[in-house]
């Protein structure tokens, strides 16, 4: 990979960042009007995606919880000695 440290590479990148202000801007003018159109669509991606991160949030508990019990019983000393 090739790294170009020039003014016109600089200019360039400048000009890009302004370029894409007006593409995140569009970007959300299309997804309100697509929020409009498709509420259904929408309920539904966006329960799924809560119930999948409760989900994975509820695993990782279970885990941790899981192994500091294992640990635990391993020697309760230590246990005690670190909480």
């Amino acid at each position: 990979m090739l790294i170009v440290l020039s003014s016109a590479w600089k200019a360039r990148k400048i000009c890009h960042i302004a370029i894409s202000l007006p593409v995140f801007s569009n970007l959300f003018k299309y997804s309100i009007r697509a929020l409009k159109r498709q509420k259904a669509h929408v309920i539904i991606n966006v329960v799924g995606l809560s119930v999948g991160m409760v989900c994975s949030m509820v695993i990782a508990l279970l885990t941790i919880s899981y192994r500091a019990l294992r640990t635990a019983r391993m020697n309760p000393v230590n246990a005690l000695r670190y909480e």
